[in-house]
């Protein structure tokens, strides 16, 4: 997706956990001439997405579109989840897509922008060994549906 926005013009901000792979990314992009920055965040604390929204808006002036694409998995049976990884699954593919539409919707609103969040088959049918990654990206599926009714204009 970063490919695709940037061959397109767009200076895009590759947040991640993984400072050294989005690092990796952004060099390779920039070496071609294009724009992009990487920026070390969990999406699961306020605090990292308010900076992050805050970042891209010092470095950009505007926010255009958002991708919430963050995503972990974890192929278990549910009688052996861990309750920290349901946690951390929960936070990390649910939470995320709350905290970063939270931050960056004044600024969407200004520039009419568009959010993109990323679910999954799974979250539609669910799939063997996987419940609590279905369970998340199920969640994602309502909560787009739910902000598109409340926040689109209706013309």
């Amino acid at each position: 997706m970063v490919r695709l926005f940037t061959s397109q013009g767009a200076a895009v901000i590759i947040a991640d956990w993984n400072e050294k792979e989005a690092a990796r990314l952004t060099d390779e992009l920039t070496s071609s001439g294009l724009q992009a920055v990487a920026i070390k965040v969990d999406v699961s604390k306020d605090a990292d997405v308010h900076s992050l929204i805050q970042e891209t808006v010092r470095r950009f002036g505007q926010v255009d579109i958002l991708v919430n694409n963050a995503a972990v998995i974890l192929p278990k049976f549910l009688e052996d989840v861990e309750e920290e990884e349901w946690d951390r699954l929960l936070n990390i593919n649910v939470k995320s897509v709350y905290l970063t539409v939270k931050h960056a919707l004044p600024y969407l609103r200004k520039t009419r922008g568009s959010i993109v969040n990323m679910s999954s088959l799974n979250g539609l049918i669910g799939q063997k060994m996987n419940p609590v990654y279905a369970a998340t990206k199920g969640g994602v599926v309502p909560l787009t549906k739910a902000l598109a009714s409340s926040i689109a204009k209706l013309t």
